[in-house]
């Protein structure tokens, strides 16, 4: 959907984004979210030309353009899980001041199609009611920190980052690619099976200091996490991280600090995501 749409200012144009508009791209993300880098920005755009685009998905998202650089984008980050359901989680929406009232038209080019399930996993809290009346329910609350060392050890296991580890599962692709992110891809092994989890160092202020920790990204089920707390703690335990950041409540028999803070997590759509599931998010692709 590119050109001039109804209800837009004289000038603005609704478009998809090119690979050439990236650098104005990220003077845009740079104006809006003032607290994050240019090299952040710059990052994951990156990652995101890198990748395969899924057919009939643009690659990079949506932006207004006044003619001279862009003043509004929204980020669509598409693929498909593991079902082959499409899924695309909307990123860093914004809109520069003077074509605010513009970003109900920018946000319509995003949400248009009825088979894809959108998620956004970042909303500030001030933007609830918006998602909302959009259509998107909440599919998760809040965030807990557990310490995987404590509390009940599960089942006797061992956890490998070894790439060979994960050759021949459904997930192995899916691992590569997160590798390639920056994400700590292990696979842990308990009576012959294995199970594959994707972790991502963060820092999570759980008190006065933030801590370093670990976050859940992938796991093929959520209660991959406390049953192979013991072996996930000491695969950890040598990389400095004696925390673990998992949405929703503590694992039952967990050790650690409840709802540490809100952290909502929207979805729309057909196939609504799981909780333990934000592979190719803007999380695993631009970072924490």
């Amino acid at each position: 959907m590119n050109g001039v749409q109804p209800g837009m200012l004289p000038g603005l144009r609704r478009r998809e984004i090119r690979e050439d508009d990236l650098p104005g791209v990220a003077d845009l993300l740079l104006r809006g979210f003032a607290h994050r880098p240019r090299g952040f920005w710059e990052r994951g755009l990156r990652r995101m030309a890198a990748r395969p685009a899924v057919e009939g998905c643009p690659r990079f998202g949506f932006l207004l353009d006044d003619g001279a650089r862009p003043v509004g984008v929204a980020l669509t980050l598409f693929s498909r899980d593991g079902a082959g359901a499409t899924r695309c989680n909307l990123s860093s929406w914004t809109v520069d001041p003077a074509y605010r009232a513009q970003a109900p038209l920018l946000v319509a080019s995003a949400l248009r199609r009825a088979d894809v399930t959108f998620t956004n996993i970042s909303p500030a809290p001030h933007t609830w009611p918006i998602i909302e009346s959009q259509g998107f329910r909440a599919y998760s609350e809040d965030q807990s920190l557990m310490v995987p060392l404590l509390g009940r050890p599960g089942a006797r296991a061992r956890a490998s980052s070894d790439p060979a580890s994960w050759r021949g599962l459904p997930e192995a692709a899916m691992l590569d690619d997160h590798r390639g992110f920056g994400c700590s891809c292990l696979t842990v092994e308990a009576g012959g099976e294995l199970r594959p989890i994707v972790l991502l160092p963060v820092r999570a202020r759980a008190g006065r200091y933030p801590l370093p920790v670990m976050q859940v990204v992938f796991c093929r089920d959520a209660a991959d996490v406390p049953r192979f707390a013991g072996a996930l703690g000491r695969w950890m335990a040598p990389r400095g991280a004696f925390g673990l950041l998992v949405d929703g409540d503590l694992p039952p028999g967990a050790v650690g600090r409840r709802r540490i803070r809100r952290s909502r997590k929207y979805a729309r759509g057909p196939n609504p995501p799981r909780v333990g599931d934000l592979s190719y998010t803007e999380l695993a692709l631009f970072g924490p």
